[in-house]
């Protein structure tokens, strides 16, 4: 990968935050790894060989409006080239390399409650029987199903009913929903949530309102790019010693707490992500200390637009490494589902444009590679260890898919122009260890993680 100078305009914002030392035990298991589809734009043959070149996931909705067309009459469209039936096709496809499917239940619909948030009796029993239709159809290919999308922001409903949904009336259609799910398919896990953002707030008062009975899983979308530094900041103003990050102001990226180091992100970062996601961590046992409730992001990613909110392509492409690996190391994050695989429209300084793994004429950017060359380390069954280096560097050891110890490890900044020379790294490749092909100076630890696998 190349190195980036104009990351350094991007802006600082530090959370500080300390995370747990001890997590509560889980079994073992692969992380799940996907990405999002819109088969209403998506060609189908082009989407296809993405996922099985990529071997992922993927998470596609299926929207009330295309199931029940009019009102009482519930079918799946026969057709192959609609959107449906492109998604059916992937479906399929997923299930057979056995990957987990996640698949939207969401939006309104124009007979029930003005084609807004659903919140009456008689729009709630049509939204059940239309998710219990859907749950059947994929029954034996599917098996997650996340109810909505973004109720918190009121996302999928015309501009004049567009309002932030309230936690308590989410939980009214969740549990009618849930139920009929699990009629139709008792193996089915319900996903509930689906919260755009790092709304704690939202997801505490939907866990007041009784909600994570009904769940198998709550998914949450932790973007955080937009948290990023509003103003420049040279690369001499961040001071090395060591690799101990102090930032000029003069707080701390790394510090010191009973003798641990721990990170004080960076806003806008992966790290950023994950320090919400512990703090998720920690509000889920709270409210249900008997029964682990898994964490499912069902939507992360990081633009390269041009303007605010966005980043250079090699440094989404760092990002997605980084929280892959930290997700990784989390045994409650049941899966991750990348937003998304392609880029959605033609606008350069539009993020919504800018999300996909591959540009909109299907061409792999740096994060589609930077995501293949995790594949091996991803498909371990065994969680891999987080630490942070006494020195400073974000550390993540484990054994990958065919047993080899690896090692990966980076600067927690969002400076990709600083480089710190590493002798832990030379030792690592004395001891018979191998740098990734194409991969950072296996001498220096960067922004940019540095891959290392035993031969």
């Amino acid at each position: 990968m190349t190195r980036f100078m104009q990351l350094s305009w991007v802006q600082v914002t530090l959370l500080t935050l300390v995370t747990a030392a001890a997590m509560p035990s889980h079994a073992q298991r692969k992380l799940e790894v996907g990405v999002g589809v819109h088969m209403g734009d998506y060609p189908l043959p082009a989407t296809q060989a993405a996922l099985n070149d990529l071997d992922v996931g993927l998470r596609g909705d299926v929207p009330w409006k295309d199931i029940e067309v009019t009102p009482g009459n519930l079918q799946y469209p026969t057709s192959a080239s609609s959107p449906l039936g492109k998604l059916d096709t992937l479906v399929t496809n997923v299930a057979r390399r056995q990957h987990r499917p996640v698949l939207i239940l969401a939006y309104g619909n124009k007979a029930y409650d003005g084609g807004g948030l659903i919140t009456s009796p008689r729009g709630i029993d049509a939204f059940a029987k239309y998710a219990a239709f859907t749950v059947a159809h994929f029954k034996g290919r599917a098996e997650d199903f996340e109810v909505w999308n973004e109720w918190n922001h009121g996302l999928g409903v015309p501009p004049e009913h567009r309002v932030p949904g309230d936690a308590k009336a989410y939980v009214n259609l969740l549990r009618a929903t849930a139920q009929s799910i699990k009629a139709a398919n008792p193996q089915a896990r319900v996903l509930g949530g689906a919260v755009a953002g790092t709304d704690t707030a939202w997801i505490t008062q939907f866990a007041q309102a009784q909600g994570l009975q009904y769940v198998d899983g709550i998914s949450v979308h932790p973007y955080v790019h937009c948290n990023a530094r509003a103003v420049p900041r040279a690369p001499a103003d961040l001071k090395l010693t060591g690799k101990l990050l102090n930032m000029s102001s003069g707080a701390s990226a790394i510090r010191v707490s009973q003798g641990v180091p721990v990170l004080s992100p960076v806003g806008g970062t992966p790290e950023q992500a994950i320090a919400w996601l512990d703090q998720v961590k920690a509000l889920l046992d709270q409210y249900s200390p008997s029964r682990p409730i898994p964490v499912y992001v069902t939507e992360i990613g990081w633009p390269t637009s041009k303007g605010q909110c966005g980043i250079p392509p090699a440094a989404a492409a760092a990002y997605l490494q980084r929280f892959m690996l930290l997700a990784a190391a989390r045994p409650w994050i049941a899966g991750v589902w990348w937003y998304d695989l392609f880029d959605d429209g033609d606008d350069p300084g539009s993020r919504e444009h800018r999300f996909g793994l591959a540009a909109k004429d299907r061409s792999p950017k740096p994060a589609y590679s930077a995501l293949t060359a995790l594949a091996d380390v991803l498909k371990s069954a065994q969680p891999p260890s987080e630490k942070v280096d006494p020195e400073g560097a974000l550390v993540i050891t484990g054994t990958d898919a065919r047993g080899k110890p690896f090692n990966a490890s980076w600067i927690p900044t969002d400076l990709f122009d600083v480089s710190q020379a590493s002798s832990k790294e030379s030792q690592l490749l004395k001891q018979g260890f191998r740098a990734q092909a194409g991969g950072p100076d296996p001498t220096a630890l960067s922004a940019t993680p540095l891959l290392m696998i035993q031969k």
